[in-house]
C-alpha cells in the first residue's frame, strides 16, 4: 500500500473541496499554494515550527478515509525504530490522536505533530505530499474554492468600495490571519526576509504576478487610498508584510452585512442646525453663494465641489454648515471622529472613511459630507520627515494624491477648521468654496446674546456688554445660557457674569477686557482730512461693518 500511495502522487487529496468550510478551505488553499509554487519554501519542511503549522492549515484538504490509512502505516508496530531515527515516545502509548482535531503539545502550540516513530513517519510523509503537490489538485482547490471573500462583510466592502478581484483576495488574506490561529504562525516560519520573497509568496497564494500585489499596495491605489491595508516596508517576515489599517479592523469588528451598516460605521447623520441662515447676516454673502453652488453641484453630482470653513474656534463655523445644508435641501453627514469603542480615529482612519463614505453616497443627489477639525487630516508629521530625510519623490506622490481627493469627490463636502494656515497652499488654493469666520459684528453680536440669552433674567445693560466684547465667541454665549440653567438656586447675573469671566481668564488671559480711557479731550472737528471724507462718516462705516483697512499717511505730528 505505501508503494501504491507514493506512485500515485494525488492519492491522500480530497476528490471533492466544495463541502469544506469556507474558511477553512481559503487558509488552506493560500498556505498549499505557496509551498507548492514557491520551491525554496520547501527547504522550511525539515524544520517542525513551519511544517506543524502548515499541517494544521492543510489537513483538511486530505480525504479522511485515507488519512486513516496513512495513521495505520504511521502507527504499524512491525517497523524497527531505528529505521526511522527516532525511538517511540511514552506520550504516544495507548494515544487515540485524532488526525482532524487540534494535537495536544507541552510547547504551547494545538497543531503540533506527534512526536515518536509515528510521528517521525507522518512528518516523512507529509514532507513527500507537501514537496510535490499535483497541479491537478490544486486546479480542482482553485475552482472549488473560488476568490470571492468568505467573510460576507468584506464582500460587501469590495462591491460598494468598487475594488477589484485582487484587492478583495488582499483583504481577505488579512482577515484570515486574524482568524485561522495558525496562519500567522506558518507566515512568520517561512523565513522571508526579502520583500522580493514576500511578494512572491502572496502572488502564490493570490495566482497573479508579484508586480500586481506591488501595485495595489502604492499610495494611489484604493487599498492604501481608502486606508484599508498598509504594507510594511520593513517588515522582518511575511507576518507582517500585508497589514490592516485601523480602519479595516473596525469594520472587520462591526461587520457590516449590508451598505446602508456600512455606512453607518463610517458616518453619522449630522444633527439638525440650530439656528437659521438668517442667524448669519453678516455672511450672508457666503450663505447664499454656499446654498446655491452645494446644492446645484449635489443634484448634477458635479465633481470637486469643495467649501472650506475657517477662523477661531467657538465662531460659528459648524452650525453655519449645519445651516447651509438645511436651505440648500441637503442630507448632512458627518465623518466620525472615534471608532466603536470611543477610540480617536486616525488621520489615515478618516480620511479613509471619508473617501469611503464618497463611493457609498456617490449616487444621491442630495448627499452633502461635512468633515470637521481637519487639521491633522492636512499636517502629516511623517511626511514632513520624509522630506527632510529626501524623500521628497513619496512626499509629491502624497501632496498629488491629497489634490485629487479635493478634484475629484462625487458628493460634495464642507471641510471645517480652526487654523487654515496649517494648510498647504497648493490644498487651499482647490477649494471652490472658501469662507473666513471673523469676530461678527457688534450688532450681530448683540442679537446672538439676545438669543442665547433669552427667558434669562438678567439685565439688558449685561447683555450690551457682552456683545461688545469683541473676543467673546458665540460658543461662549451658549456656554453662559447653559451655566445658568444648571445653577437655577443662584442669581443669574452673577452666574453669567463669574463663568464668562473665566472662560474669558483661560482663554484671553484677562477676566474682562481692557477699558481705554483718554487722558484728554479729543474733537474730530480739528482734523484736517485731505480727501474730504468726514471723521463721522469712517466712523459710522466701521460700526455698521465691523471691519475695514485705513491708511494715514502725512507729514509727521499731525
Amino acid at each position: 500500500m505505501a508503494q501504491r500511495h507514493s506512485l500515485d502522487r494525488s492519492w491522500p487529496w480530497r476528490e471533492d473541496f466544495a463541502s469544506l468550510d469556507a474558511t477553512e478551505r481559503r487558509g488552506a488553499r493560500y498556505a498549499l499554494q505557496m509551498v507548492a509554487r514557491c520551491t525554496w519554501l520547501q527547504g522550511r519542511f525539515d524544520d517542525e515550527d513551519f511544517l506543524n503549522p502548515l499541517w494544521a492549515l492543510t489537513r483538511c484538504l486530505f480525504d479522511p478515509d485515507k488519512l486513516q490509512l496513512l495513521k495505520r502505516e504511521w502507527e504499524r508496530p512491525d517497523e524497527p525504530a531505528s529505521r526511522h531515527g527516532a525511538a517511540k515516545d511514552e506520550d504516544d502509548e495507548d494515544d487515540d490522536w485524532n488526525l482532524f482535531q487540534p494535537y495536544r503539545s507541552h510547547r504551547g502550540d494545538p497543531w503540533r505533530i506527534p512526536s515518536g516513530v509515528a510521528g517521525a513517519r507522518m512528518r516523512k510523509t507529509l514532507i513527500g505530499y507537501f514537496s510535490d503537490v499535483p497541479e491537478a489538485v490544486l486546479a480542482r482547490l482553485a475552482a472549488d474554492d473560488g476568490t470571492t471573500p468568505t467573510r460576507h462583510c468584506i464582500q460587501v466592502l469590495v462591491a460598494c468600495a468598487g475594488l477589484d478581484a485582487l484587492e478583495g483576495q488582499m483583504l481577505d488574506f488579512v482577515e484570515k490571519r486574524e482568524t485561522l490561529q495558525p496562519f500567522p504562525f506558518f507566515l512568520r516560519e517561512t523565513g522571508t526576509l526579502r520583500i522580493q520573497h514576500h511578494l512572491e509568496c502572496l502572488s502564490a497564494a493570490f495566482d497573479c504576478q508579484p508586480r500586481a500585489v506591488l501595485q495595489r499596495l502604492e499610495p494611489t491605489r484604493s487599498l492604501v487610498r481608502l486606508g484599508l491595508l498598509r504594507r510594511g516596508s520593513l517588515a522582518p517576515d511575511l507576518e507582517d508584510y500585508l497589514d490592516a489599517e485601523n480602519l479595516f479592523a473596525e469594520l472587520l469588528a462591526q461587520n457590516p452585512q449590508d451598505r446602508d451598516a456600512l455606512l453607518d460605521a463610517l458616518i453619522d447623520p449630522a444633527p439638525v442646525a440650530h439656528f437659521a441662515l438668517e442667524r448669519f447676516p453678516h455672511l450672508s454673502t457666503e450663505a447664499q453663494r454656499l446654498t446655491a453652488v452645494l446644492g446645484q453641484g449635489a443634484r448634477a453630482r458635479a465633481a470637486g465641489i469643495n467649501a472650506l470653513l475657517h477662523g477661531a474656534p467657538g465662531s460659528g463655523k459648524t452650525q453655519f454648515a449645519l445651516a447651509v445644508a438645511a436651505a440648500a435641501g441637503l442630507h448632512a453627514y458627518s465623518v466620525r471622529y472615534e471608532g466603536a469603542k470611543g477610540q480617536a480615529m486616525s488621520r489615515t482612519d478618516r480620511l479613509g472613511a471619508y473617501q469611503l463614505a464618497q463611493q457609498l453616497l456617490r449616487t444621491h443627489a442630495d448627499a452633502l459630507l461635512i468633515f470637521d477639525e481637519v487639521e491633522d487630516v492636512f499636517a502629516d508629521s511623517a511626511n514632513t520627515l520624509a522630506m527632510l530625510l529626501g524623500g521628497e519623490a513619496k512626499a509629491h506622490r502624497e501632496k498629488g494624491w491629497m489634490n485629487r481627493v479635493l478634484e475629484e469627490n462625487p458628493v460634495p463636502a464642507i471641510w471645517i477648521t480652526n487654523d487654515a494656515d496649517s494648510i498647504d497652499p497648493a490644498f487651499r488654493r482647490r477649494f471652490l468654496l472658501p469662507v473666513a469666520f471673523a469676530v461678527p459684528p457688534r450688532s450681530v453680536r448683540r442679537k446672538m446674546v439676545g438669543e442665547h440669552l433669552a427667558g434669562v433674567d438678567v439685565p439688558e445693560a449685561l447683555l450690551d456688554e457682552l456683545a461688545a466684547d469683541a473676543v467673546m465667541m458665540p460658543s461662549s454665549f451658549g456656554a453662559a445660557r447653559r451655566l445658568a440653567t444648571l445653577c437655577p438656586d443662584e442669581p443669574p447675573e452673577a452666574v453669567i457674569r463669574g463663568g464668562i469671566a473665566a472662560t474669558r481668564r483661560l482663554l484671553h488671559g484677562a477676566a474682562a477686557p481692557r477699558l481705554r480711557r483718554p487722558t484728554i479731550d479729543f474733537d474730530v472737528a480739528y482734523l484736517n482730512l485731505a480727501s474730504g471724507i468726514a471723521p463721522g462718516r469712517l466712523a459710522d462705516a466701521l460700526s455698521r461693518s465691523g471691519r475695514g483697512t485705513l491708511c494715514f499717511y502725512g507729514p509727521p505730528g499731525t
